[in-house]
């Protein structure tokens, strides 16, 4: 699902502990996306857990660019969705604070506002990057 690249969304950070991997994507609702990642174990995960959003204009624009700089760090992930096995493609094996620098550059100037951050976990998804794997 690719949305809009033009719509005002919030653009977020989700991490899994179990599978070491950090996810970068959008929605309109952080808690009801949460959720559904968890209960549909979005990359073959169900401990997603979202730790930084911000809401942007251009979002799918912004998600890419943050996504672009990350590029090195991307993983493929299985899951299924509607019966039907899907591939995750938005998934990085990076560090929280990777993620955050990526995000960060890549919202300058579409920020609606203030970024919102569990402070007290983020530093559960300081994974450590070597051996990471492009997938293209």
């Amino acid at each position: 699902y690719q949305a809009p690249y033009a719509e005002e969304r919030y653009v977020y950070i989700a991490g899994s502990r179990s599978a070491r991997l950090m996810k970068i994507g959008n929605c309109r609702n952080t808690a009801q996306r949460e959720r559904q990642m968890r209960s549909e174990r979005y990359g073959g995960v169900g401990d997603w857990d979202f730790v930084y959003s911000v809401r942007v204009k251009r979002a799918g624009t912004v998600e890419d660019a943050a996504r672009a700089r990350l590029s090195r760090y991307r993983v493929k992930g299985g899951y299924w969705k509607d019966n039907e096995p899907q591939t995750g493609i938005e998934l990085l094996r990076c560090s929280y604070s990777q993620a955050e620098a990526a995000l960060i550059q890549a919202s300058a100037g579409a920020a609606l506002g203030s970024p919102w951050k569990a402070r007290s976990r983020v530093g559960l998804y300081e994974f450590e990057t070597e051996g990471a794997q492009s997938v293209g």
